[in-house]
């Protein structure tokens, strides 16, 4: 438990320095819709002030199973062709790792 804790502090102080450093960069509504989702994901994870909202876990729970579980896949699906690609270019000689 002590671990956990620690490390959701961490993200919330690196979630927050960065929300601002991105609102000081540009303002435009793909960072408005990060700032909303990191409110939103901090506000679920714990009870603030002992007062849990109603509502919330739910919609973190849906933030963390439909659109992270789609760019897990996607990010799976690129290391996945971009393995194929090597190794096919490994094999027809067109990239030769070891000069030889």
């Amino acid at each position: 438990m002590p671990i956990e804790s620690s490390l959701m502090a961490l993200l919330s102080i690196v979630l927050a320095y960065s929300c601002i450093r991105l609102l000081r960069r540009r303002a435009n509504p793909f960072s408005i819709i990060f700032v909303a989702t990191v409110l939103i994901v901090l506000l679920a994870t714990g009870p603030l002030f002992g007062y849990n909202f109603p509502g919330l876990q739910e919609l973190r729970s849906w933030i963390a199973q439909v659109p992270a579980v789609g760019g897990a896949r996607g990010i799976l699906l690129g290391v996945a062709l971009g393995t194929i690609i090597t190794g096919l270019r490994v094999i027809m000689g067109v990239d030769r790792p070891y000069r030889g």
